[in-house]
C-alpha cells in the first residue's frame, strides 16, 4: 500500500502529494503533474467511464488511422522530435518513487502503443496527461469491440 510512503518524483525529484482520483488514491507531482500509483488502481481509474473524453479520443482515432501506428506513442503528437527523443531516454533511465530501483517498460496495446514505467512492487509511473490518455484509450478499445 502506498499511502503511508514518501514518494520522490521519478522526473524532477520533488516530494509528489497524495491525492485521491476516481476514488483510487494516487501520488501527483506539484512540479511536473507526474502521477504515481499501483496497478490496482490503475486498473480501476482506466476502467471507469468518464463523461466527456471526445478531445482525448479524437487524438487517439487520428493517430491510429496514421500509416506507422507501431512506433507510435501518445506523446509524439505533442512534443517536437527532439522532445520526444529526449523524453524517450529520461523514461528509461527513471526509478521507482518508493525503493528507487530502476522501473521497468510496460506497454498498453489499445490501438496504440503507450509506454509506462512500472515498478513490479509498487506501482506505475505515468507522466502528465497519461492517464487521461490511458482512460480514453481504454474506453475506445472497448467501444471498437463492440462493432
Amino acid at each position: 500500500m502506498l499511502k503511508n510512503k514518501t514518494h520522490t518524483c521519478s522526473n524532477c525529484n520533488f516530494k509528489m502529494q497524495p491525492q485521491k482520483y476516481e476514488r483510487q488514491d494516487l501520488h501527483r507531482c506539484p512540479a511536473c503533474d507526474s502521477i504515481f500509483l499501483e496497478w490496482d488502481a490503475l486498473t480501476k481509474i482506466m476502467q471507469t467511464e468518464i463523461a466527456d473524453m471526445s478531445k482525448q479520443k479524437n487524438s487517439i482515432k487520428e493517430q491510429s488511422s496514421s500509416k506507422n501506428t507501431d512506433d507510435q506513442e501518445w506523446s509524439n503528437k505533442t512534443f517536437s522530435e527532439k522532445e520526444y527523443i529526449e523524453k524517450m531516454a529520461r523514461k528509461a533511465k527513471r526509478n521507482c518513487p518508493v525503493c528507487s530501483e530502476k522501473m521497468e517498460s510496460k506497454v498498453f496495446n489499445l490501438g496504440i502503443k503507450i509506454s509506462v514505467e512500472r515498478c513490479p512492487e509498487h506501482g506505475v509511473f505515468l507522466d502528465r496527461g497519461e492517464l487521461e490518455y490511458l482512460q480514453a484509450a481504454y474506453e475506445l478499445h472497448k467501444e471498437e469491440k463492440k462493432k
